[in-house]
This record gives C-alpha cells, sequence and structure tokens, in this order.
C-alpha cells in the first residue's frame, strides 16, 4: 500500500491530499499540520468569500509567463471547474471571479475536510514536521515511514496565520536553494505624505514603473492609507513592481479619471469652475483629496489641475512586508522540479502551491496554481 505524507494543509496541501486519495482509494494518505487550525490562511482568502478560481486564467497574470502558457493549455477554467465540481463543490461566477456557491471561505473549508476525511484522509493538526529523512524503506516522518512526500508548507506570507516560512530550513539541510523570497500582493509604502488621504477610496487607472519604465498597468479602486497607498490593484501592482530583480526609482503613477480624456476633464474643469470658482474640484474629489491635488499642482489653472488628475504620482519606498501581503514571490525554482512537481534532487518528494516560485495577481490566479500543481502531482504520485 502507497503511503502518502502532505506537509502543510493550505489550499495546495488540502488540494492534493483530496486528489491523491480520490484517484488512488487504496493509498493512505497523511497530511500533517503545524497549526492547531486546518486550512487557517484559506479562511481568509478573497476577503473571507475565497475566490477559488479565475474564469480566464491568463498566463500574463503570472510571474512566469512561458511557463504559464505552456500549462494552460492542459488546464482551463472549465477542466478546474469540472475537478471541483466532481467533489461536490458547487460555485458561483462574479464576472471573471469565481467563488464557492456559499460565498463562504469558512463553509467551502469545512466542506474540503469533511469530504477529504469521508474519502480517508488522515489529518493530523497541531503536528509539526521538523524534519524528515530518506531510509531504506522510504521517507521517515515523525517516526512514520511514507513510500511518497508532498511538501505543501507555503512560504513566507501572513504568518499569522501560519505561513512563516519555518520549514525552508528544514528544505535548507537537504540541499535546496530557492529564488528569494518577497511580499507579494501586498500595500506600497510611499515617500510623500498621503496621512491627510487615509481611508479615501478612489476608482483609478494604476500604473507601475522603474527606472522610468512602465511594468504595470491595471484599472481600479485605490484605497489610501496613512503612509501608502492599498487596494486590489496596488496589491497587484506591488507584485509586479517587486518581481523585479533591480528595482530603479520605483513609482506608482494613478489616473484618478481614466474614462475622461486630458481634453475632456478640462472642459469638465471648467464648466465646474464657472459654476462655483472657489470649490469647483468639490464636484470631482472629495475635500481633503482634492486640497492634495491642489497642492500637487504647479499651478492653479485647470489644464494643470487636470494634469495632475491624470497623472498623480507616488515614489515607492517598498512594501508592507510579509505580515500584509497574500502571496510570497520567490520560492523553489520550477526548473528544479520535474513536469509533475517532483523533486529532481530528491525522489519521491514533490512540491506543491506557494513553495514554488510560482505567483499571480489577485483574482483567483494563486488558488487556481494550488489546485493545478496538486492534480500535476496526483497524476504521478
Amino acid at each position: 500500500m502507497m503511503k502518502v505524507a502532505v506537509i502543510g494543509c493550505g489550499a495546495a496541501g488540502l488540494y492534493s491530499a483530496i486528489l491523491l486519495k480520490k484517484n488512488n482509494r487504496e493509498y493512505e494518505v497523511t497530511v500533517f499540520e503545524k497549526e492547531e487550525k486546518l486550512a487557517k490562511k484559506v479562511y481568509a482568502t478573497g476577503n473571507g468569500h475565497c475566490n477559488v478560481l479565475n474564469k480566464k486564467l491568463l498566463a500574463n497574470k503570472y510571474n512566469n509567463i512561458p511557463y504559464f502558457k505552456n500549462l494552460l493549455k492542459d488546464f482551463s477554467y472549465a477542466s478546474l471547474k469540472e475537478e471541483l465540481s466532481s467533489w461536490g463543490v458547487m460555485l458561483l461566477e462574479n464576472g471573471d471571479y469565481v467563488y464557492p456557491l456559499s460565498f463562504s471561505a469558512s463553509s467551502f473549508v469545512s466542506y474540503l475536510l469533511s469530504y477529504g476525511e469521508k474519502l480517508g484522509v488522515r489529518f493530523l493538526p497541531a503536528k509539526k514536521v521538523s524534519d524528515y529523512e530518506k531510509t531504506q524503506d522510504g521517507y521517515q516522518i515523525c517516526d512514520q515511514i511514507f513510500d511518497k512526500v508532498v511538501i505543501a508548507t507555503g512560504a513566507k506570507s501572513s504568518p499569522n496565520l501560519g505561513s512563516d516560512g519555518s520549514f525552508l530550513s528544514v528544505l535548507r539541510r537537504h540541499g535546496y536553494q530557492w529564488n528569494e523570497f518577497k511580499p507579494g500582493l501586498a500595500p506600497i509604502r510611499v515617500a510623500e505624505n498621503v496621512k491627510s488621504l487615509q481611508g479615501i477610496r478612489h476608482h483609478a487607472l494604476v500604473k507601475a514603473s522603474s527606472d522610468k519604465k512602465q511594468i504595470f498597468e491595471e484599472e481600479g479602486e485605490v484605497l489610501f492609507k496613512k503612509d501608502g497607498l492599498s487596494g486590489i490593484v496596488i496589491f497587484n501592482a506591488e507584485s509586479a513592481l517587486f518581481r523585479e530583480k533591480t528595482l530603479i526609482s520605483p513609482k506608482i503613477t494613478i489616473d484618478l479619471f481614466p474614462e475622461h480624456s486630458f481634453y475632456s476633464l478640462c472642459d469638465k474643469l471648467n464648466q465646474a469652475k464657472i459654476k462655483n470658482p472657489e470649490y469647483y474640484l468639490s464636484s470631482f474629489l472629495v475635500s481633503a483629496l482634492a486640497d492634495y491635488v491642489t497642492k500637487e499642482a504647479k499651478n492653479k489653472n485647470v489644464d494643470q489641475i487636470a494634469q495632475t488628475l491624470k497623472h498623480l504620482t507616488f515614489s515607492v519606498t517598498g512594501s508592507y512586508g510579509f505580515e500584509d501581503s497574500r502571496v510570497s514571490l520567490g520560492g523553489i525554482p520550477l526548473n528544479e522540479v520535474t513536469p509533475f512537481l517532483e523533486s529532481k534532487k530528491e525522489s519521491g518528494v514533490y512540491f506543491v502551491g506557494e513553495i514554488l516560485d510560482a505567483d499571480g495577481y489577485c483574482g483567483g490566479y494563486n488558488l487556481s496554481w494550488a489546485l493545478i500543481s496538486a492534480i500535476l502531482v496526483s497524476k504521478h504520485v
């Protein structure tokens, strides 16, 4: 009887355990999780709603476009939806974002755990794996012998939810190296004094650049913080920036009115100024943001105000760190594993999910990768 150990019970680990047992009922599958609460990080995904998939699954939303362009030929949204459906998971489509029909991460996790238990998966919460050892009979983990090991420990993002990078010291002892981990999908700190804007939200077109070269562009809601910027579009911009090996004078440029051209905006500003010359900007922005734009404009004429509204620029000083990040950039290089994610260094050891150097933007891309990587491993183990 094949015995498989899954180390880590995040999304990728949970998916892997279910798939391995579902496809091979004779297998003995044991999941080790150092936290008392299983799948703790999954509860927080999608603001508690769990954005499990994305209908488009575009390769350019991931860090390694060539790899995902090739991979996604075999993993369409329809195929992933069908896989989850075969588990009894019902889905809710909201535009391109796809959630559990319950619209609840908590109920989604509860369903998967109960489904896994029904299949016969053995879950061991509060069971930290301090190492694994190759023996003549397989791999020894916590005084048990396993034929195969699936490492699904995550990386360093959201350490309060259990993803604290503590397993990396184990991998180092086994000779693994990885691309530097950095916080991804996190708020951005800026040099400008934006304290007066804290709590303000505004739809905008966001562009990110390094060394005056644009590397990102997307529309979405920007949330101003006391010393930086947040919101889904900013999270994506942060990942795009910090995926770069070298950042030179990184900037975030915000177009507060992307639906209007510069000339159209000038016309509307002039119309409002004629009616109410002292407070015309209040027709366009909340007062604190209007005051900030007025100060940023080199002079107070309409053309310069419009220029500032279309090109509000911030100097990036860093991200908010792993504590506020949704995913880790970096990880075990994909050229260090086979197409089925088996280690080239240790036969019978597999990697799934965030521990690998594969990350995507917000919108279900990372949970899609968790499922895809679990499917790849389950087909080979």
